[in-house]
């Protein structure tokens, strides 16, 4: 599921994804996520994919003009048959980092909170 093409099916956090050539490593994405903020647009490149289990992806963005960089990092790790660890991180790097942080972080904790009810709630029902 950390790969599917269609994550707007199942992700609550994902109105919208456009992948170049899906989630493989060198793929472009483009997210349209859901926040409380509105819609929140997103571009991305996969770093590193190794389906099904850890997932890199790379976005920037500018504030107050200049380039700031944002790492997510995606890892299933099976702890049992009925038992997964999801491990997300996000990193933030830029030159106007705590001034980026205070705007990013109510964003980012809503599509991470969206995205990990989808995922238990989708991986519930199979």
């Amino acid at each position: 599921m950390l790969t599917s093409p269609n994550q707007a099916d199942w992700n609550y956090a994902v109105s919208h994804l456009d992948a170049s050539i899906g989630f493989l490593t060198g793929s472009h994405l483009n997210f349209q996520l859901r926040s409380i903020r509105g819609p929140c647009l997103v571009s991305a490149n996969v770093v590193e994919a190794s389906p099904p289990s850890r997932m890199h992806l790379q976005s920037q963005f500018r504030h107050f003009c200049l380039l700031h960089t944002e790492d997510w990092h995606f890892s299933l790790v099976p702890i049992d048959a009925y038992s997964t660890n999801v491990i997300i991180t996000y990193g933030l790097k830029g030159p106007f980092l705590a001034s980026a942080w205070r705007i990013k972080q109510p964003i980012m904790a809503v599509i991470v909170e969206l995205w990990v009810e989808s995922l238990k709630n989708t991986l519930e029902r199979m």
